[in-house]
């Protein structure tokens, strides 16, 4: 089951969500129980091997503390 990553067009909270291709039913806002989502590109850890990092970075540094994305809302 793939995780994807929404925001909600209603309160703007941004959330993690199984989804099942399955699923007739789309997710719900787990802050509001908004319907209208916005489906996010997420970014994704990766394992390099040889220095054991697992997580995305950037080299200039300019993202988040917790991801590389420089113009998500989260970011701002």
């Amino acid at each position: 089951m793939p995780i994807y990553e929404f925001e909600c067009k209603k309160c703007h909270h941004v959330f993690e969500a199984l989804v099942r291709s399955a699923d007739a039913a789309s997710p719900r806002c787990d802050r509001c129980g908004g319907r209208k989502l916005t489906k996010l590109v997420s970014v994704f850890g990766f394992a390099s091997a040889g220095n054991g990092d697992s997580s995305a970075s950037s080299s200039s540094g300019s993202g988040c503390a917790s991801c590389t994305a420089t113009s998500c809302k989260t970011c701002r």
